[in-house]
This record gives C-alpha cells, structure tokens and sequence, in this order.
C-alpha cells in the first residue's frame, strides 16, 4: 500500500499514543524501528468485528480458488492504475502550478 511520508510518520505516533502499539528501536541502527501491536488492546475491538469477519467469510466461501484468483488479479491491477493515475495527476497539478508563476 502507497502511503506519503507524513502519513507513514504520524499514523504510529496517534498509535503509540493510544496504546494499540510499542516502538522499539534497533540496538544497532537507531533508524531502524519494529512496532508491536498491543494484543490486549487490540482485543477490545473483536465484538465489534467479528459479526463483519463472519460475513465476509462466508461471502468468499461462495467464490472457488480460481474465481478469487481472478478477483485478486483484477483488484490489484485496479489499485497500481490508481496509484500511477494519481502520480500522473498530483504531477501534471504541480507542473500547472509552477507554469503560473
């Protein structure tokens, strides 16, 4: 999944703040850092959950390996045409902006 940097950034730091996740840095390169995820905390939102995973189970039990190989095969190209579409426009607006100064 493309995420932008500010996103990547803050996302854990609301996480952490919470409690849903543990930062712990690596002992040997200080830039390098492993999140955990809380199981306990986390644990607390199962009810509401699992009536959607039980349904959504049960609606891929409906499809054969191959009709989900497709499903996915599609999906997926559907989501990298997007993200080069987005690119291509976040590009072009940039390039608008620059030419009106």
């Amino acid at each position: 999944m493309w995420l932008q940097g500010a996103k990547v950034g803050s996302s854990p730091s609301r996480l952490e703040k919470k409690d849903f996740v543990r930062r712990e840095r690596d002992s040997h390169d200080r830039r390098r850092v492993t999140e955990h995820a809380n199981q306990e905390r986390l644990a607390a939102f199962w009810p509401y959950f699992e009536p959607y995973l039980k349904s959504l189970s049960g609606l891929l039990e409906r499809y054969s390996d191959t009709e989900l190989s497709v499903i996915t095969n599609f999906l997926s190209r559907i989501a990298d045409l997007s993200q080069h579409e987005a690119a291509r426009i976040a590009e072009a607006s940039r390039s608008s902006v620059g030419d009106q100064s």
